[in-house]
């Protein structure tokens, strides 16, 4: 996804680089020139943008993270649109992913996993508190910090189980990653519950340990 301008919401945050892509979004490094930091901003392709559903639910992600505060949950600080482009400003997590860590590195030391199994348990015990799925636990979506503290992301297919968010996934429809995905998350999201979290925690700590 190219970025359009290298500014958004009137200059305050200037891109200064792409971090990562998905499917639906990129996300960059960015600075805000009005607090003086260094942000990350996840921006939804703006091909995509247009579709309501769609803009809905990254709108809802970002709300979704924005209502929780802990040290091992990645901080949503505001979103916004600039033209074409719908965007979500969070903090700087500059040590890349847990799967990044496993794969430039291989197997971690029992000892680092355990400690991000306890951080992913503790992170998503706080989403839970707020009836809030994640559903897509996984070491991607894990960010380490540069002084090693991991930190939960992407909530972007979560279920906050008495908001409206719950009603937007179709019965039978799956959503997740298939390898760290419960037996009743394969058979329909709506089925995912907290323990459904807390399974993807212990394929996550799997991998860890063998890949």
């Amino acid at each position: 996804m190219d970025v359009l301008q290298p500014t958004l919401a009137n200059g305050r945050y200037r891109i200064e680089g792409r971090l990562g892509e998905g499917g639906m979004a990129a996300v960059f490094r960015a600075y805000d020139t009005r607090l003086h930091v260094e942000r990350a901003i996840k921006i939804l392709s703006p091909d995509l943008s247009r579709h309501t559903q769609i803009r809905d639910r990254f709108e809802t992600e970002a709300s979704t993270m924005a209502r929780l505060h802990h040290r091992n949950i990645v901080t949503v600080h505001d979103i916004g649109s600039d033209g074409p482009r719908v965007y979500m400003v969070m903090e700087m997590v500059r040590g890349g992913s847990l799967m990044d860590r496993i794969d430039d590195h291989g197997v971690l030391h029992p000892q680092v996993a355990v400690d991000a199994a306890i951080a992913m348990a503790e992170a998503l015990g706080v989403a839970h508190k707020h009836k809030i799925v994640h559903r897509d636990v996984k070491p991607h979506n894990v960010l380490i910090s540069r002084d090693g503290v991991a930190k939960m992301t992407d909530f972007g297919i979560a279920r906050i189980e008495d908001g409206a968010a719950s009603g937007k996934t179709k019965t039978g429809a799956v959503m997740g990653t298939m390898s760290y995905m419960a037996p009743e998350q394969r058979l329909s999201a709506r089925r995912a519950t907290a323990k459904s979290d807390l399974y993807a925690v212990a394929a996550s700590f799997y991998v860890m340990l063998t890949k």
